[in-house]
């Protein structure tokens, strides 16, 4: 389109009185340019849904070829966005997917090894003189009514058997923050004889909720250890 500058000017109101009496001179004695300038006014008429002046601007840009450049960097900025933020969902879905087969692999090693503690043994090794709550709490794990067994263990803070199965009972309702306090406070006391249930046992509740850095360190602990547990830990090590 030849006049196009003029009749972008034109429409825009941007040509001086000189000029626009020329262009209304010109535009009424040369027949292309006034066939130019219809077509011009068609293509500006046939777009009813955007206003008349950014039909114009984006005309004036495809004139002056800047659109296309423009354009260009429009979307190769538009793709590079997207292939990031593609490679970051695909990052994150394969973190997610890793993370998600480590976790059931950790949790099928868990269940493997996690068994019921027979407390009668327990019982029988330890101080006859029980206090009732931990006795009453004994029986309620035994019938695997944890949160019954719980309350009662709690009614004896200090004794370390009812902190033992405390802890068991609270792996049992899947509550591994506060089996491993329990465990932990065992461990800390360390004149007992339940470190090596309790570190066991720790060491489960960290492999279950994914902790395998803290988990390793207590099956080495145990592997090397006089531990009734050491064979298992061994033998867990190598599949972990």
């Amino acid at each position: 389109m030849k006049h196009f500058d003029l009749f972008y000017k034109f429409v825009h109101g941007e040509l001086e009185e000189s000029e626009l009496w020329e262009f209304r001179k010109k535009l009424s004695s040369d027949p292309v340019m006034a066939s130019e300038f219809e077509q011009f006014n068609q293509i500006i008429q046939s777009n009813k849904q955007v206003g008349k002046l950014e039909v114009l601007d984006t005309l004036n840009a495809i004139h002056q070829q800047n659109e296309q450049p423009v354009l260009r960097k429009l979307f190769i900025g538009y793709y590079k966005v997207a292939a990031a933020a593609a490679i970051i969902l695909l990052s994150a879905a394969a973190f997610w997917f890793v993370q998600s087969k480590n976790s059931d692999a950790n949790s099928q090693l868990y269940a493997a090894y996690f068994t019921h503690e027979n407390s009668m043994f327990t019982v029988r090794s330890t101080i006859s003189n029980l206090e009732q709550p931990v006795i009453q709490g004994i029986q309620y794990y035994e019938l695997k009514d944890y949160n019954a067994a719980v309350e009662m263990f709690e009614k004896a803070p200090a004794n370390l058997l009812a902190k033992l199965y405390g802890g068991l009972s609270y792996m049992e309702l899947e509550d591994f923050d506060k089996a491993k306090q329990l465990f932990q406070q065992i461990i800390q006391h360390n004149d007992n004889l339940f470190i090596d249930q309790s570190e066991w046992y720790l060491g489960l509740c960290q492999l279950k909720t994914n902790n395998l850095d803290e988990a390793k360190l207590i099956f080495e602990k145990i592997s090397k250890d006089n531990s009734i547990y050491k064979t298992k830990a061994q033998k867990l090590l190598t599949e972990m």
